[in-house]
């Protein structure tokens, strides 16, 4: 893949797959579908001190995914003209965990051939790991290039989270539960969002609902969550 043999030899037919993924569910392939999101997540229940993740790095996932994933493999091409998969190659931690880690248990026979890159990805992993602990899903809101992918769908997706401002009181409890750091009251259109629904199951007057094109999907409480008398 590259620009320099005069041929574009991409997976035109993948991102496809994706943006029809996207559109449809935007992030919510992060928050339903991901395990190393879920794994995250497990981390982040250990008792530890917490901390909050500065905003800004949110934006280095897209660097990423323009860097790593789109322009090196590119122009960074080798005497054959083809590119390399750089984010998975030389960063990707899931990749390690899920792949990399297993392969050298199921093949001992690569553990001779691993060399300063593996190592080097061990200690990215080793660092998301202990991040994940203090901090909540900090590789899907600062470095996963998937994320920032189906993040550019957050506007046009097909089944989201909708907010009933009539509803909302903005009490604050749906900031406390988002792992993703979203404040869903004052930004329900924000690209961090994965639809997890944990703002939904803790907003007593049923402000966020889930809908597909508009319209509430059937089934969805309607009537607030609180008790009758």
């Amino acid at each position: 893949m590259s620009i320099e043999t005069g041929q574009f030899f991409i997976g035109f037919y993948v991102i496809g797959t994706m943006g029809v993924i996207g559109g449809f569910v935007g992030r919510m392939v992060c928050g339903w579908a991901c395990p190393f999101g879920l794994l995250q997540e497990l981390l982040h229940k250990i008792p530890s001190p917490k901390f909050n993740i500065w905003p800004f790095l949110r934006y280095g996932k897209y660097g990423l995914l323009i860097f790593m994933v789109i322009l090196l493999p590119l122009f960074a091409i080798d005497e054959f003209g083809t590119g390399e998969p750089w984010f998975c190659k030389y960063f990707c931690p899931t990749g390690t965990l899920e792949a990399g880690i297993p392969m050298i248990f199921l093949q001992p026979a690569l553990r001779m051939n691993l060399g300063w890159i593996f190592l080097v990805k061990i200690f990215i992993l080793i660092v998301f790991i202990v991040w994940a602990v203090l901090a909540s899903r900090p590789f899907c809101r600062t470095a996963c290039p998937l994320g920032a992918f189906y993040a550019l769908f957050s506007k046009i997706k097909l089944v989201k989270l909708s907010l009933d401002y009539n509803k909302c009181t903005h009490c604050g409890a749906c900031h406390e539960v988002c792992p993703m750091g979203v404040r869903f009251n004052e930004s329900p259109e924000d690209m961090e969002c994965i639809s997890c629904m944990s703002c939904s199951n803790v907003c007593k007057l049923n402000a966020i609902s889930l809908e597909m094109g508009g319209l509430p999907i059937p089934g969805h409480p309607k009537e607030p969550k609180t008790k009758r008398i």
